[in-house]
């Protein structure tokens, strides 16, 4: 059976992302941030990276690992971040763009 969110709760765990974003320092470098489906909730790093957050479990730990991973990345690099935990738990995962 799915789950059914409503919007105060989509609501809610966009403000949470926006917060766990700003206390990283990187609020500013996202473009747009997709709640609709809660359990693949995912954002845009300005137009280099497409960051799949997966539900909304643990995302402090996520958005500071979305953090990290950005930060040593080369500057010619863009893809997709997948911090679902879904392929290794607590690891992030990275795919360039075809």
């Amino acid at each position: 059976i799915p789950l059914i969110y409503t919007n105060e709760q989509r609501l809610t765990t966009a403000l949470d992302i926006l917060q766990y974003l700003e206390r990283n320092g990187i609020l500013g470098q996202v473009a747009s941030l997709d709640v609709n489906n809660m359990g693949d909730i995912q954002l845009w790093y300005n137009d280099k990276y497409q960051v799949k957050l997966g539900d909304s479990s643990q995302l402090g730990y996520k958005i500071s690992m979305m953090a990290q991973m950005i930060a040593q990345m080369d500057d010619y690099q863009s893809g997709v971040l997948d911090l679902t935990f879904t392929t290794y738990p607590d690891k992030g995962g990275y795919r360039p763009f075809e």
